[in-house]
């Protein structure tokens, strides 16, 4: 869905947490980074899992 999405809006950057419901956000890094027409998109990769964590 994330690089569907980032084809069709052409975002200037992509914040792209970790842990996802679906798949895995090192996957949807990777079908970004691979396909030429979406890898020039920065992508800012961020996790909640070291708070939930600390949370608990």
């Amino acid at each position: 869905m994330a690089a569907p999405a980032a084809l069709q809006y052409k975002p200037a950057a992509i914040l792209l947490d970790i842990q996802l419901p679906v798949k895995d956000g090192w996957q949807v890094m990777d079908e970004i980074k691979t396909n030429p027409r979406t890898r020039h998109i920065p992508v800012h990769i961020m996790s909640s899992l070291e708070v939930k964590r600390k949370a608990c």
